[in-house]
């Protein structure tokens, strides 16, 4: 058949590969439902082809893919110390994530990566006006109990990507020699996703907001320290205005986080978001010191620190708090501790968390010392996810998993690429 012949040829599987990949992206951004047919679809037009062994050990001998590998090994073998065998393969099924990075660290090409780029800011753009369209009441949510104004995504994912597009127009905006149409363009733009982060009353994102400017400046500015007290300043002050003067409720709520967080820290009282964060964080670290080196096993997290909750004296104590923290703990085979280092050491103790990090070590060593695009985007991204996955098991839920996957592997081809062409023109 045409088909089947026009699929095995490498060059054109690979072409069609990245433009569903594309597709692929996009589907992440906008829409739960589809993004998992599309991929098992590039899963399918992929086996096709002729030259798929070549590509797969290629990926295979990538340091961030085997990195990757491991850690969902860690997963599987550590089944054989759970007491819920059906908890274990649920936190398998949904750690799968990570060996999708054999799949596009082999099929991503170069020549996409700009392509990417478009995408990704087409799928911002969409969230971004929806959200503002809900905020005037203009459409309806579909996900009210997960946060404000958020129009086809988790607040997560959300605010992550909002966060990463600000990141590359910052950039953009102080290093690129821009038209100026461009430049307004930017700005009007920056300003949109600054008011979206805080409509959404993301807390946690509000916060890494800031250390993505501060990432910013300090990256640009490096050699410049006048440039980047200014900066921050400004930001800052921005960020001061909008809580105070747009936006009083979204600062009344971030003083009683903070009032909770000061009670939880000193008395056994859990009531905050955040204080139900640390008082969860101090049985999970009590479970941890009974098995530090390799943890309970595989989806034991949960039960094992609510054990300790209830040989605790929190039930006498602080019943509300207990309750809550009972709620919270008690979710099923997708149950979360709210802190993902902490659910690495749980399960896995020490040797488990020294594997999780080694993929982000392994990205990092990636990171050209140049001022780059893509390895700003790169430090922009893993600073943010491994100060975003204190406060939640982030690739647990909702799609900021994947999109981790396909958008790194789509950085580290073009840095790795760059620094081949360089060595190349230098013989």
């Amino acid at each position: 058949m045409k088909i089947i012949s026009y699929l095995r040829n490498d060059y054109k599987n690979i072409i069609i590969l990245n433009y569903l990949s594309l597709f692929y992206l996009f589907s992440l951004m906008v829409s739960y439902r589809i993004s998992g047919t599309i991929l098992y679809v590039i899963a399918i037009v992929f086996f096709f082809n002729e030259n798929i062994k070549n590509h797969i050990m290629d990926s295979l001998n990538n340091k961030f893919v085997q990195a990757c590998i491991l850690y969902f090994l860690i997963y599987v073998i550590w089944l054989f110390g759970t007491e819920e065998i059906s908890y274990g393969l649920a936190q398998v099924k949904i750690n799968k994530v990570f060996l999708y990075s054999i799949l596009f660290v082999a099929i991503i090409r170069k020549e996409f990566i700009e392509k990417f780029m478009y995408v990704f800011f087409a799928g911002l753009l969409i969230n971004v006006i929806w959200s503002y369209l809900m905020f005037f009441d203009i459409v309806g949510s579909p996900f009210a109990l997960s946060g404000y104004y958020l129009p086809l995504l988790e607040k997560t994912d959300h605010g992550f990507f909002i966060l990463i597009g600000m990141a590359y127009l910052l950039f953009r905006l102080l290093r690129f020699n821009d038209k100026i149409s461009y430049k307004i363009f930017f700005i009007l733009f920056i300003c949109l996703e600054s008011f979206n982060i805080f409509i959404t009353n993301n807390k946690t994102i509000m916060f890494l907001y800031l250390v993505m400017v501060a990432i910013t400046l300090l990256y640009i500015y490096r050699n410049n320290f006048i440039k980047i007290i200014i900066g921050l300043f400004v930001f800052t002050g921005l960020f001061l205005i909008i809580l105070n003067v747009f936006l009083p409720n979204v600062k009344n709520n971030l003083l009683k986080e903070v009032n909770g967080i000061q009670q939880s820290l000193t008395t056994d009282n859990y009531f905050s978001s955040m204080g139900q964060r640390i008082g969860i964080a101090k049985y999970s670290l009590d479970v941890f010191y009974d098995n530090i080196l390799f943890g309970v096993g595989t989806g034991d997290h949960a039960k094992e620190v609510i054990k300790k909750l209830n040989e605790s004296n929190l039930k006498v104590s602080s019943p509300m708090s207990y309750k809550k923290m009972i709620y919270n703990l008690n979710t099923g085979k997708a149950s979360s501790l709210h802190n993902t280092y902490l659910q690495i050491l749980v399960q896995f103790g020490i040797l488990g968390l020294f594997v999780f990090l080694n993929i982000f070590y392994r990205l990092f060593k990636l990171i050209d010392n140049s001022i780059n695009v893509y390895s700003y985007l790169l430090l922009v991204v893993l600073l943010i996810v491994l100060l975003q996955i204190f406060t939640g098991w982030d690739f647990q839920f909702g799609n900021l998993g994947n999109f981790f996957i396909i958008f790194v592997a789509m950085l580290s081809t073009q840095i790795q690429s760059d620094k081949q062409y360089r060595v190349s023109s230098f013989k």
